[in-house]
């Protein structure tokens, strides 16, 4: 992730810049001169939330450090879908935790159902010339997570504000560059996802063995272990 943002894919020299090194062809650029619009999700009443609601809400809380969405944990609300008609989110939309664990990036790649940003996310939504998943990927790596840490504000509950998101320096190769890094990225995220699927299987292959065998249903002397390692 190092190498990727600062020597990039196509062995260039490099130049310093307030960000560090990068590639002599990319720029510096800032975040709000590449935003088309952002804004902080929407506050409703926790009256709202409901098993059957019509709209999902996304939360901090739901976003993995690496900006990977489990919709699964996401809570329903019944909503009025004209009320936050301007808040739901599009396909492509980039939203950073902006409190809490702040500074955690995540695309939306799309949903069945309606989707709102919650109030601790700041919604992005980017121009042609930047690739969202690019920008996620730079916010969530070593190198870009501490300039975003330091935008947050508070003694006591840390925050971020849009106007300082807007400000962060990012790089920015071409879009073509910025597409084949991205890529890279997402080859590398697909190794440590497929060890936490069989993590996973066997975490419930595990449970389903002991509770057979702590209920009788399967006895020790009726399984056979294999002698090869």
């Amino acid at each position: 992730m190092h190498k990727l943002f600062t020597e990039g894919l196509r062995k260039e020299p490099q130049k310093q810049t307030e960000i560090g090194l990068i590639p002599e062809s990319w720029e510096v650029a800032k975040i709000k001169d590449h935003c088309i619009d952002s804004a902080f999700g929407p506050r409703f009443s926790s009256e709202l939330y409901a098993s059957d609601g019509n709209i999902l809400t996304l939360r901090t809380t739901d976003m993995e450090d690496d900006g990977r969405i489990d919709y699964n944990t996401a809570p329903k609300a019944r909503i009025g879908y004209a009320k936050f008609e301007k808040h739901y989110l599009q396909e492509g939309d980039v939203v950073v935790s902006r409190s809490g664990t702040c500074g955690i990036a995540s695309v939306f790649e799309g949903h069945p159902m309606p989707v709102l940003p919650g109030a601790f996310l700041i919604r992005l939504r980017m121009k042609p010339s930047v690739q969202p998943t690019f920008l996620r990927h730079y916010i969530n790596s070593p190198v870009g997570r501490p300039y975003v840490l330091q935008l947050a504000q508070g003694a006591i509950q840390k925050n971020i504000s849009g106007t300082r998101l807007g400000n962060l320096s990012i790089p920015l190769p071409t879009i073509d560059e910025q597409i084949e890094i991205s890529a890279a990225v997402e080859t590398i995220d697909k190794k440590p996802g497929c060890h936490r699927m069989k993590l996973r299987a066997n975490q419930d292959l595990f449970r389903t063995l002991l509770h057979e065998l702590m209920t009788a249903k399967t006895r020790v002397q009726d399984l056979e272990f294999s002698t090869q390692h």
